[in-house]
């Protein structure tokens, strides 16, 4: 399936507005929000990359690999100040 989206993506790169306005939609909300675009961007190309990796069977990961990079995302969250904090 991975491989048709891959080449259709190819053949008609109109197929991906909608994942790049999704992508825009998520990083904007985090903005908003107050999140440092440099967390924001992490964040969203860790979980495209885990997609892409379980799409494609490169990777597996466990439960336990699961939530520790969620953790690990959680932790870089909260320990980056808010744009929010930093806006006078």
């Amino acid at each position: 399936m991975l491989r048709v989206l891959l080449l259709a993506a190819d053949d008609n790169p109109a197929i991906l507005d909608g994942a790049r306005a999704a992508n825009t939609r998520t990083i904007g909300a985090a903005l908003a929000q107050g999140a440092d675009a440099g967390t924001a961007l992490v964040v969203q190309l860790t979980l495209d990359g885990l997609w892409l990796n379980q799409a494609l069977g490169t990777l597996t990961l466990d439960r336990a690999e699961r939530l520790s990079i969620r953790d690990s995302l959680f932790r870089l969250i909260d320990s980056t100040p808010s744009t929010k904090d930093t806006q006078r």
